[in-house]
């Protein structure tokens, strides 16, 4: 109720955020300032049609047009965009869509151009070439089209969409989801933040990015009180090995363990591998645990616990997973996390080798019980599952894809039902249906082997969707650079 009175009345909206200390930032209706003479009536049948090539182009957008909208860090000459037009694939709306592209340096709009998309587009802008030098702390991408259904996903329309980021020799290191971006928003408040932390690593720089403006941690663990946004981890070659977005601390939640606390068990796998030794974070904010919590690792390989380690830890946690297990030698593995929780949140997973930096995702839930040996507990189906994120096949090094998928046995099926699509840049669907027995917790598909005729098809870049009816499944991507055992990785999502 508050929300929505503050966006209906700009007065009561600038004396509200004047009062809580707010910090003026910039607006996705500014977005509509940049200069252009051309304009987009919304009555014209160009938003009807099935097909277009991509041109870029400034373009005056009318506000009447539907649209939804995301946002990422903004690198100069690191970052390029990753869109994919799921609208056609997933929601029904089989017309091009109008795509606006803005680059943001504190309130000021730095760069802007527009261009159509086809139906099922998967497509890289390439930032570093087209704005190239352009400096900026964001970039945000809107999708415009009479029939997008407004407010869809919340925040006056929310988009998801990639950042993929690159190292200063053009290496593909770390990539991360989009995150709404509001309208009627012209001011941000600082407020603590859980995944707001800085591991004060050898070699690396932390920032946190907003919409607005970027600043550097100056603490190990501050809790600092930022604005909406992203952490941004910098190796020492200076390239942004490691993105990853905050997320809110609810202070009420924040207590002592009691007889009300719960438990869960999460989990992560580790690829096969010389040198890679990931850090393990619990961060008690996000889990809201004050004080105490009793963590339980386990180590696994072929679906044998080979090592049990059990601490007894203050508030925040972070080790390397050699530091956890004396048995860790290297991957293929995974790692299960048993620990109590007030407020359900994730542990974290640095990706780190012992040459770099890597990038950062989070654990998964696992329903198994893990004290002797590992046995599924058995769950109700918690829906369906309609998931994606992108792979890419112009990498000049030895590269592996991995989807890694969080499994566990459901009610009423004996096996799990699952459709995983390829979609190329070149227009191609590939499609692989797969009938899976629950045995162990993660199922690990080879991308490069299981789709292969999908990578030999892509001039550039493609997209892995994965669909069941009979769970909603968690899962991963992973990338790996075998060359230089770097690792960048997200977690599906759904549009």
């Amino acid at each position: 109720m508050i929300r929505s009175l503050l966006k209906r009345n700009k007065v009561i909206n600038t004396l509200y955020f004047k009062y809580r200390n707010g910090e003026k930032i910039f607006t996705r209706e500014s977005l509509s300032n940049f200069n252009s003479s051309k304009s987009v009536n919304l009555n014209k049948e160009i938003f009807f049609k099935k097909n277009t090539k991509i041109e870029y182009n400034n373009i005056k957008i009318s506000e009447n047009i539907n649209s939804v909208a995301g946002w990422i860090p903004y690198i100069k000459n690191r970052t390029n965009v990753v869109i994919y037009n799921f609208f056609s694939s997933n929601y029904s709306l089989r017309n091009i869509l109008l795509v606006r592209f803005s680059i943001i340096e504190d309130l000021d709009l730095k760069y802007q151009t527009c261009f159509w998309i086809p139906l099922n587009c998967i497509h890289e802008i390439n930032c570093m070439q087209i704005c190239k030098d352009i400096e900026g702390n964001s970039a945000v991408i809107e999708f415009f089209h009479p029939n997008l259904k407004k407010n869809h996903a919340g925040h006056d329309g929310h988009l998801r969409f990639w950042g993929k980021y690159y190292s200063s020799n053009k290496h593909y290191i770390s990539t991360v989801h989009s995150m709404p971006f509001a309208k009627g928003e012209p001011y941000g408040i600082k407020t603590t933040k859980s995944r707001s932390y800085n591991l004060h690593l050898e070699n690396q720089n932390s920032y946190v990015y907003s919409i607005s403006n970027t600043n550097l941690f100056d603490k190990f663990h501050a809790n600092s009180k930022q604005l909406a946004g992203f952490n941004v981890n910098f190796n020492k070659q200076n390239d942004p090995s490691s993105v990853f977005h905050l997320s809110p601390f609810i202070l009420s939640k924040y207590k002592k363990l009691d007889e009300n606390s719960k438990t869960a068990i999460q989990s992560f796998w580790i690829p096969p591998s010389q040198n890679l030794d990931p850090i393990v974070v619990v961060d008690n904010y996000e889990i809201g645990v004050m004080g105490k919590n009793y963590l339980t690792f386990y180590l696994v390989e072929d679906c044998k616990i080979l090592e049990k380690k059990s601490f007894t830890v203050n508030e925040f946690f972070s080790k390397k997973v050699s530091e956890i297990f004396n048995n860790y030698k290297n991957g293929p593995c995974t790692i299960m996390c048993q620990f109590k929780y007030n407020i359900y949140g994730y542990i974290h997973v640095h990706y780190n080798s012992k040459l770099n930096i890597g990038d950062q995702v989070h654990a998964h839930l696992s329903n198994w019980n893990c004290e002797n040996s590992l046995q599924s507990k058995t769950i109700s189906s918690r829906g369906s599952a309609r998931k994606f994120l992108h792979v890419s096949s112009s990498h000049t090094n030895k590269y592996s894809y991995y989807l890694v998928l969080h499994i566990h046995k459901v009610k009423n099926f004996e096996k799990l039902n699952l459709k995983i699509r390829g979609f190329s840049d070149s227009g191609k669907e590939f499609i692989n249906n797969y009938n899976i027995e629950v045995t162990e917790p993660i199922k690990i598909f080879d991308l490069k082997k299981e789709f292969n005729f999908l990578f030999d098809d892509m001039n550039k870049i493609g997209v892995i969707q994965i669909e069941s009816y009979d769970d909603n499944f968690d899962g991963s991507l992973l990338y790996h650079d075998n060359d230089n055992d770097f690792i960048s990785v997200d977690h599906l999502t759904g549009g």
